[in-house]
């Protein structure tokens, strides 16, 4: 099928980089969005397509290797195709690559379809969605699997997803919770020692005004971070692991 693949290709903007003009991993988040919603369009599993269903997506695990940040007015291309379907899960890769065609970034995100109705995950095996003629290419990147943090201690951090952080869904957007995590960092931490591989696990949907505590455990290599939902029933919200581009964590 000539739509296996799908890629774009634009130049970093002012909007997509941080203070040291390396793309942030927001902008990664957001470039896969504007690359796997058209893709899915193409294939008939848009947003509009299996709404006709009752269904709607969400994203609920990814993994993000940074090979190398690409920086400002650098033109960039994001690739991406679909995986195998699991029990669950609807597996999807993206490459990051530069204009010299070398990668950037690798990355693996597991799409669930939920029920609009109940709020239930549909089965990926008796949602037989994908078109007969779809070639899954062979290529993957490795699945995010499980995490089990612990929230131990206070937390470092306490927000409530407004306006600016609540996509479509009527809950807060995945590309927030990558500027959440960086935001438990300082500038200085970041620029000497970027984040190199991140995944974020999505336990449960974050509202507006919900306070979200935020716990981070840090070790030699990397961090933790999780997300519990302050209404009274430390819900947890999302689970994070990363790990530095660079050995040691900043002094």
């Amino acid at each position: 099928m000539q739509f296996n693949r799908f890629s774009k290709t634009f130049q970093l903007g002012i909007d997509h980089v941080d203070m040291n003009e390396r793309m942030t991993l927001s902008a990664v988040m957001a470039a896969m969005q504007s690359a796997s919603d058209p893709h899915a369009t193409l294939l008939g599993l848009g947003k509009e397509q299996v709404a006709l269903s009752g269904w709607f997506w969400v994203m609920a695990r990814v993994r993000i290797e940074m090979l190398n940040y690409p920086l400002y007015g650098q033109n960039i291309s994001i690739e991406t195709w679909p995986g195998q379907r699991e029990k669950v899960f609807f597996p999807r890769y993206f490459r990051l690559s530069d204009e010299a065609g070398n990668a950037c970034a690798n990355i693996t995100a597991l799409y669930l379809l939920i029920n609009t109705a109940t709020r239930r995950i549909v089965p990926a095996i008796k949602a037989d969605i994908y078109p007969p003629a779809l070639v899954i290419p062979d290529e993957s990147f490795p699945a995010p699997g499980r995490l089990n943090n612990t929230a131990a201690g206070l937390p470092v951090l306490i927000r409530k997803p407004l306006y600016s952080d609540i996509d479509s869904n009527r809950h807060m957007s995945n590309v927030r919770y990558a500027q959440w995590i960086c935001d438990l960092f300082s500038c200085d931490h970041l620029s000497r020692c970027p984040i190199g591989s991140l995944q974020i696990n999505f336990i449960s949907e974050a509202f507006e005004n919900h306070s979200i505590a935020l716990f981070c455990t840090q070790q030699d290599n990397g961090f933790t971070v999780t997300g519990l939902d302050e209404d009274g029933s430390s819900r947890v919200v999302f689970e994070a692991l990363g790990q530095w581009l660079a050995p040691g964590i900043p002094g």
